[in-house]
C-alpha cells in the first residue's frame, strides 16, 4: 500500500522496476518487493488512512467491502462475497446519502456531509435481504443488517444506534480487517 507517497514517487518506483525486469535485473519476486519498498506505508499508516477513508465511488467501495468480506467469512459460497451485480447485492449508506429530516438525531447537516461517504457508514447487502427496507432510521434499517447473510454486514447489529462515534468504531474494525485483506509483502 502506498496512500502516503506523492504519486509521483510512486511512478517512478514502478517505472524502475519495470525497466530493471525488463533488462533481468528483477528476476525474483523477492527482488521486485525489494525494489518497491521504499514506496510502501507501515500497517499504522495503512490503519490510520483506511480508518478515516472516504468512498465516493460505488464500484470501489463494493470492491473494498468484498474483499473485507472474504477475509471475515472465508469458507462462504463465491457467490456470496464476489458478486459484482448491483441487481444482486446492494451497496447500502447505512446513514442516508441524502441528509434526513427524522430518525438521526446524531448527525446534523455538517456531521452528514462529513460522514456519509465513510467507508464505515456503508455495507453490502443482498437485494433479496434489502427489500422493504426504506431509508428510516438506524432501528428501522438494523433488523435487515442484523439478518444479512454477509458477516460484515450482520455485525451492525451490535450498535444500539448509529452515531458519528459508532460508524467510526466500525470503519477502525473495518481497518483492523483491512491489514489482514491486504498484508504488507
Amino acid at each position: 500500500m502506498s496512500a502516503r507517497t506523492r504519486s509521483g514517487a510512486n511512478e517512478q518506483a514502478f517505472a524502475d522496476a519495470a525497466i530493471k525486469i525488463t533488462e533481468g535485473e528483477i528476476v525474483k519476486h523477492k527482488d521486485l518487493v525489494e525494489a518497491l519498498k521504499k514506496i510502501f506505508v507501515s500497517d499504522k499508516d495503512f490503519q490510520e488512512v483506511f480508518a478515516n477513508a472516504r468512498v465516493s465511488k460505488a464500484a470501489l467501495a463494493r470492491y473494498i467491502l468484498r474483499e473485507l468480506e472474504h477475509t471475515m467469512s472465508p469458507d462462504k459460497k463465491e457467490e456470496e462475497w464476489v458478486n459484482t451485480d448491483p441487481q444482486q447485492i446492494t451497496l447500502e449508506h447505512i446513514l442516508p446519502k441524502t441528509f434526513p429530516e427524522t430518525g438521526w438525531e446524531n448527525f446534523d447537516a455538517d456531521t452528514h456531509m462529513e460522514y456519509k461517504t465513510r467507508l464505515g457508514n456503508l455495507c453490502l447487502l443482498k437485494r433479496s435481504e434489502n427489500n422493504g427496507m426504506s431509508n428510516d432510521s438506524f432501528p428501522a434499517k438494523k433488523p435487515f443488517f442484523a439478518k444479512s447473510s454477509l458477516t460484515t454486514t450482520s455485525q451492525l447489529r451490535e450498535y444500539e444506534d448509529w452515531s458519528p462515534q459508532n460508524l467510526e468504531d466500525r470503519q477502525r474494525k473495518l481497518a483492523t480487517l483491512a491489514l489482514l485483506t491486504w498484508p504488507a509483502i
